[in-house]
């Protein structure tokens, strides 16, 4: 008896199973460790949900990643046991850039970007706000408070008494000269 060949479309869509309470269409195969769905046609392996997407709707566009909107960082922890990342309906499905996936994520930098206030309840905005050399935001009035604490003043002035800064400030003389 002959094998019977199906389409890619048809093995995809056979690996579904419609959530009728979320509309998602949850991946039945392999899930791998990170918890992405992953499908496997004729030895070529694809995130299901990216298969599924350009199998349905077209190609990813260049420099975009898909973006589960069915993820709602306030409900869903994320992580490996989300499972919004075994969703393959293309109607949950977003070309979005790297950086707005971040944004939408629950991530460290995500959450430190949705920050409104410090841990000390400053704003982190107008002129209370520092952007530091790596990029991270710095509220001022900490920043200050730290300058005028107790232990900051004593690691000063032994880090200015200390043979190291002695170093550097030779090697910054015999620059100027």
């Amino acid at each position: 008896m002959p094998v019977q060949k199906i389409s890619r479309k048809e093995y995809l869509l056979s690996k579904i199973l419609v959530n009728p309470e979320t509309g998602c269409w949850e991946w039945q195969g392999y899930i791998m460790p990170k918890g992405y769905a992953q499908a496997c046609f004729h030895s070529v392996h694809a995130l299901a949900h990216v298969a599924m997407y350009e199998e349905l709707v077209g190609p990813v566009p260049e420099g975009l990643i898909l973006d589960h909107t069915c993820h709602d960082w306030r409900v869903c922890e994320g992580g490996k046991a989300c499972p919004h990342r075994r969703c393959a309906n293309p109607d949950h499905l977003e070309p979005v850039t790297y950086l707005e996936n971040n944004r939408r994520s629950n991530s460290n930098s995500a959450k430190q970007g949705r920050q409104t206030h410090c841990k000390h309840d400053h704003p982190l905005s107008g002129e209370n706000l520092r952007i530091g050399p790596d990029g991270k935001r710095i509220c001022r009035q900490c920043a200050s408070n730290r300058k005028r604490s107790p232990e900051y003043q004593k690691w000063q002035y032994a880090y200015y008494r200390s043979e190291r800064y002695k170093e550097l400030e030779e090697k910054r003389k015999r620059r100027r000269t």
